[in-house]
């Protein structure tokens, strides 16, 4: 997903990928390094104006409310005990990218059954990524699941 975020960027004439640190580099440890997450990828990508920090989870296993509740908490305690703009600045966005469009329908019906997840993370499936790109508007919020879908230049002043 790193790779395509990159090439699409390049083709782009108004976005860059201004950089990226790839899993083996990603860790990202809080509560005073008692917990941690692991995305796929970390980076910054500029795109028509907007600078936007980010984790990216691929994610291919987890396909189920129970599991996907699991996969989020980590991210749950971490932008809620932990000062973010102090690891990336601005407020660091989490993109999941999961397989299919009833996957994604999953996750976005499980967030919105956690009342405390109000969190900048948000969803795309690859049938949608191959159709219009990873620029384009095809990000479901989690944090406000009934709205319209966004594109990262959306995202610049989100919480």
């Amino acid at each position: 997903m790193l790779s395509r975020l990159a090439a699409e960027a390049w083709d782009d004439s108004d976005s860059a990928l201004l950089w990226s640190v790839p899993e083996a580099w990603s860790e990202r440890k809080f509560d005073w390094n008692a917990s941690a997450i692991t995305p796929d990828a970390v980076g910054m990508v500029k795109t028509h104006g907007c600078i936007l920090g980010f984790f990216l989870e691929y994610e291919k296993r987890v396909r189920h409310p129970k599991g996907v509740a699991r996969r989020l908490r980590p991210y749950e305690r971490y932008y809620i005990s932990y000062d973010t703009t102090a690891d990336l600045n601005p407020l660091p966005r989490t993109l999941f990218v999961v397989d299919s469009a009833a996957v994604a329908e999953t996750y976005v019906n499980t967030a919105f059954r956690m009342p405390e997840l109000r969190l900048p993370v948000l969803i795309s499936c690859i049938p949608d990524l191959d159709r219009t790109g990873i620029l384009e508007r095809l990000w479901q919020r989690l944090w406000e699941p009934d709205s319209p879908r966004v594109q990262l230049s959306d995202l610049d002043g989100y919480t």
